[in-house]
């Protein structure tokens, strides 16, 4: 069951003023983690073809396709990595719920963190 994130994309490139509507992302799960700098990671189905919205990858300078169909977009003031999984959000807390770098990691509820955490990372859910 996914989840519909909304993500602000101030937090994203420094250059985008108030006003600009958050960016809807339909994903498994979301983590954030300061591993160097901020970073995203959206778990996206490969069943269901979800992928990143194009509002989110038009502020990447840069996208770099690593391993297992992962792919790394880099814009001023965060990374976002979209890591797709073979089915749904159980995926995400067997591989994923035990991972020290994480912040917050939302799959259908908090593995780790809280909503206030979300906001804190620019991220609330619909």
């Amino acid at each position: 069951m996914s989840t519909t994130f909304l993500l602000d994309p101030r937090v994203l490139d420094d250059c985008i003023g108030d006003g600009v509507p958050d960016i809807e992302i339909a994903a498994e799960g979301l983590g954030y983690f300061v591993l160097g700098y901020a970073q995203y990671a959206v778990f996206l189905n490969s069943n269901e073809k979800q992928e990143l919205p194009k509002k989110l990858t038009d502020l990447a300078y840069r996208k770099e396709d690593a391993l297992l169909g992962t792919s790394l977009y880099t814009c001023s003031l965060a990374l976002v990595t979209a890591i797709p999984i073979d089915g749904d959000w159980q995926e995400i807390k067997k591989r994923h719920k035990d991972n020290q770098h994480f912040q917050v990691l939302y799959a259908n509820g908090f593995l780790k963190g809280n909503t206030e955490l979300l906001k804190r990372y620019g991220i609330s859910i619909k």
